[in-house]
């Protein structure tokens, strides 16, 4: 069994260069191990994850504000860049062995993403799911327009995304989101528990099932979502979002 525990508690494990590296690389381990049966996914100091860290962009230029030429430069590199890391959700999806996601407190944007892509979800009482791409004015990113849709169907996935809702840990139990809700203080356990069972079995048959009920078109959507994200970031909203969300207001948003 491999434990994988997203580690930068001070920002609830918001994902930057440097941990989206340490995942791909963890997930290739998983990979190639025969001798690893199950995964385990879960983050330090709480939470989960809180999406991806926005504090990044605070010292990144608008894009339209760039010149022609540096600003279909600085596109190419942002499309490099989401590619890269967005890679790390097909890497978890398509992982032959059983993926447990243990989720806590926060569990918000690229957070759902990968939560989204293991196979079981356990939630402690404390989590809370934030759809909150739009706040940012961005759509949803990380998979997380075809997993939440396979998860909890297009209508309800379109609903949560465009209100950026936030939503229990019950209410997505509800939803189809989480498989099973625990107190915070026996997350551990259930996870530990439940993976060990896991790795005790038919590993050959536990991955020619994930390969029979594996969600089609998973890679293609990703790239769609990354073409969508890059139209986004140029909007006056976008950099509205992220200015809010940095200073810890409401966003005014124009439409433009």
């Amino acid at each position: 069994m491999l434990e994988l525990t997203l580690n930068r508690p001070h920002v609830r494990n918001a994902l930057d260069h440097d941990m989206e590296a340490m995942l791909e690389t963890a997930l290739q381990h998983a990979h190639d191990d025969p001798a690893v049966r199950a995964v385990t996914l879960t983050g330090a100091g709480g939470a989960f994850c809180a999406g991806a860290d926005l504090s990044a962009m605070k010292s990144r230029p608008h894009r339209a504000d760039l010149p022609p030429e540096d600003r279909v430069r600085a596109r190419a590199d942002e499309r490099d860049r989401l590619t890269w890391a967005f890679a790390n959700v097909v890497r978890l999806a398509e992982l032959p062995q059983p993926t447990i996601a243990a989720l806590q407190g926060p569990v918000a944007g690229a957070g759902i993403g990968l939560a989204a892509a293991c196979d079981i979800r356990i939630a402690a009482a404390s989590t809370r799911f934030a759809m909150a791409f739009a706040r940012v004015g961005l759509p949803g990113d990380w998979g997380v327009t075809l997993l939440l849709s396979d998860l909890v169907g297009r209508a309800r996935a379109r609903q949560l995304l465009l209100r950026a809702a936030v939503v229990d840990a019950k209410e997505a139990q509800g939803l189809g989101l989480v498989d099973e809700v625990v107190p915070d203080d026996h997350l551990d356990d259930a996870r530990r528990t439940l993976a060990a069972e896991l790795a005790a079995g038919p590993s050959a048959a536990y991955a020619a099932t994930k390969r029979l009920t594996a969600l089609p078109g998973l890679r293609d959507r990703i790239r769609q979502e990354i073409e969508a994200t890059l139209e986004c970031q140029e909007t006056a909203d976008h950099a509205e979002g992220v200015r809010a969300f940095l200073d810890k207001r409401p966003p005014t948003f124009t439409g433009r």
